[in-house]
């Protein structure tokens, strides 16, 4: 081959057809293997196209060395299963990069089995054991040399591709794969699996694109059972359609991936990410200051029994990007066959956050934990026969940022689910830590009607939407749970006892008589009166309630109409107090459910004991019903002698608040009160507290 020929067929004129029998296997996919029946470009030579005219490719178009072909998307039709590809790609001679910076492909093909791989410097990733703790860390020779895209490609087939013997492509430098394919042979072992490994601002788009018949190929899965993605660098994976995690190792962190890099996985139409029952979100290998990051029109659906796992990394919730706990089907009668379960019946299907980090929703993100999804904060110990896998600690702060919700319940239903903290069993040297902290003014956490909120309490049974029907029991390893006010609201505040099925609950757990360790603080803008003008931080009503640990098993959380009602000789009773009913701290720590209980409970509001309820009373916007005009307020406050913190606790619809501003309509003043969370109450007749209340804003 003299250096000096410059060979160049073109196609210049209209509608040309290049087709071919496929060679000596009949099979025109495999002429860049077989060498024959096919198009081949070689040193020096240019296949293009002239510019409107258009043509039809049913054979490959094979180049070697320095070949160059031209073949437009908007003007050559590729046919099934076909492509521009390489010959005989050889790692240990030819560069790595098969599509380079300033290259732009609508169909490029590449056969793995037929590439010769450099085993002096790559070294395959392998996971030879499918477990919780089989993911080993991805170091430099899992990623290089490798086949490399540093340009544009619309459709990346990739052929050959065997369990075991996975394929390996690398985009970097901004190169972009819209669509990955996996064409699946004849070829024993052949799968859609392998390893995509992205860098330096590289896009890599996964399902299919619907871009012709080889899209069909395109659905793919994450994990060990299809493909991995390596975030080597800042990058971002694109879903064409729904994706879903099966197994482990689905996402792994490469060896150059910094705290400045961020691995972002989007989507501009609304596309479902679905953690399976048998899957993990396993981001352990993303450490401190490290951020894997979901956004768009994402939602991350985690299925019943699903698992994210974290080692101190952040998973960011951007954009629109939702997270939904997914409902468990038939729950009721899984506890109504259950009758003397314990807080273990939920360990089957209840979602569970292992591990250390930062959960973060922030712009308009959010969580939602449906009617009857369980999700819980633990740690992990798991004996799978020959090993043991464990992960002790478990250490979240949820962080919830701009206009982000954490919601028990949706954010169009009342009714919510089961969140709670702490192990179902005790498992020694085991730690479970977590905090909320809203850090804008409107970011909120809030549970709704049917919810249930456990610092150090599980739900054993939860067979309708009764408070006093469930049954309850303390958690294990619980060492601090808290919560953080920087900014933005912390709501419970369906004001309803425990036979209404409007009710929810907030249980603290109590292990011993000092531990574990409660935290809550907040920064009132006004310290004065400790409440927040325009983003109250604190909207309180619903049902509280302390519960020691005595080994006697679940117990039903009886919410009445009596404060600080003890049942079962274990269990004290209450209501959250809004933030004007607070006391006055910037920050505060409890060491133990006691304490905690006693200070974010409400008060009577005649006590000359503790005064920080005096004539307050909670106010909360009213369950919504369809057919009402005018919707009323829901207020509580305990009424009792003057020697008491306790009494008795008044809920009540409210119509009617005053305000000392003339003319100001009685819906607005509503609005004003549900805003701070709180009103002024005076009851004029002691043996009717609730037919002689009458409420006034508190002054601003």
């Amino acid at each position: 081959f003299n250096a000096q020929t410059k060979p160049e067929l073109l196609i210049d004129g209209n509608f040309y057809s290049f087709e071919t029998r496929g060679g000596p296997l009949g099979v025109p996919s495999t002429s860049q293997v077989t060498g024959k029946g096919g198009v081949f470009v070689d040193l020096n030579g240019t296949f293009g196209i002239s510019p409107f005219f258009r043509a039809n490719m049913a054979t490959m178009v094979t180049r070697s060395r320095d070949g160059i072909v031209d073949l437009p998307k908007n003007q050559v039709l590729f046919h099934d299963r076909i492509g521009v590809g390489n010959w005989k790609l050889d790692l240990i001679t030819d560069p790595a990069v098969i599509i380079g910076p300033d290259e732009y492909f609508s169909d490029y093909s590449m056969n793995w089995i037929d590439t010769i791989k450099n085993f002096d410097l790559f070294t395959p990733y392998v996971v030879d054991n499918v477990n919780t703790c089989t993911c080993p860390p991805v170091v430099s020779a899992n990623i290089s040399p490798v086949p490399t895209v540093l340009g544009r490609v619309d459709q990346m087939q990739i052929l050959g591709s065997r369990l075991g013997d996975e394929a390996y492509i690398k985009v970097g430098n901004g190169g972009f794969i819209r669509e990955l394919i996996y064409l699946v042979g004849c070829v024993s072992a052949e799968e859609p699996v392998g390893y995509v490994i992205l860098e330096d601002d590289s896009r890599v788009g996964l399902g299919s694109a619907h871009r012709n018949h080889d899209s069909l190929s395109g659905s793919i899965r994450l994990g060990v059972n299809g493909v991995s993605i390596i975030g080597n660098g800042s990058a971002e994976i694109v879903l064409n359609e729904d994706v879903e995690i099966d197994n482990v190792c689905s996402i792994l962190r490469g060896p150059d991936f910094t705290s400045t890099s961020t691995l972002r996985i989007t989507s501009e139409d609304p596309r479902v990410f679905t953690v399976k029952k048998t899957g993990i979100l396993d981001l352990r290998s993303f450490g401190a200051n490290e951020t894997v990051e979901f956004g768009g029109q994402i939602t991350m659906v985690l299925e019943p029994g699903a698992r994210i796992h974290a080692n101190g990394g952040t998973i960011r919730f951007a954009d629109q990007a939702r997270v939904v706990v997914q409902t468990v089907e038939r729950a009721e009668e899984i506890f109504l066959t259950n009758t003397s379960s314990d807080v273990t019946i939920t360990d089957d299907f209840r979602v569970k956050l292992i591990g250390t980090g930062v959960l973060e929703l922030a712009e308009c993100s959010a969580l939602f934990v449906e009617t009857n999804a369980f999700l819980g904060v633990e740690t992990l110990y798991e004996f799978t026969g020959t090993e043991t896998c464990q992960i002790d600690v478990t250490d979240f702060t949820l962080r919830l940022a701009d206009s982000a919700q954490f919601i028990i319940g949706t954010d169009c239903e009342e009714q919510g689910g089961t969140f709670q903290i702490g192990n179902t069993v005790d498992i020694p040297g085991h730690v479970v830590r977590f905090t909320i902290t809203p850090t804008s003014p409107d970011a909120s956490f809030t549970v709704k009607s049917n919810g249930f909120l456990g610092f150090g309490v599980g739900i054993a049974t939860k067979a309708s939407n009764h408070v006093n029907d469930w049954r309850i029991d303390n958690l294990f390893n619980v060492d601090r749970a808290a919560v953080r006010l920087v900014d933005g609201l912390f709501a419970h505040d369906r004001i309803y006892d425990g036979v209404s099925s409007n009710g929810s609950l907030f249980a603290i757990g109590q292990d011993t008589i000092s531990s574990p360790l409660y935290i809550f603080s907040y920064e009132p803008k006004n310290t004065s009166q400790s409440i927040r003008v325009n983003n109250a931080g604190i909207h309180g009503g619903g049902n509280l309630v302390v519960l020691t640990q005595d080994f006697t098993g679940p117990i039903n959380p009886i919410i009445g109409n009596v404060a600080d009602q003890i049942v079962a000789g274990r269990m004290v009773v209450g209501a959250l107090a809004a933030m004007p009913l607070q006391p006055n701290f910037s920050q505060a720590s409890f060491t133990n459910g006691s304490l905690f209980f006693d200070a974010i409970k409400t008060y009577n509001i005649r006590s000359n004991l503790d005064t920080r309820a005096r004539s307050k009373s909670n106010i909360s916007d009213s369950v919504k019903e369809f057919s009402r005009v005018q919707q009323p307020a829901r207020a509580l406050f305990v009424y009792g002698p003057s020697n008491s913190n306790a009494g008795e606790i008044e809920r009540m619809d409210v119509y009617d608040i005053q305000s000392s501003v003339i003319g100001l309509l009685p819906g607005a003043t509503i609005g004003e009160a549900i805003e701070v969370g709180g009103a002024n109450v005076a009851v004029t007749n002691p043996a009717q507290p609730q037919e002689s209340a009458f409420f006034s804003l508190i002054p601003q």
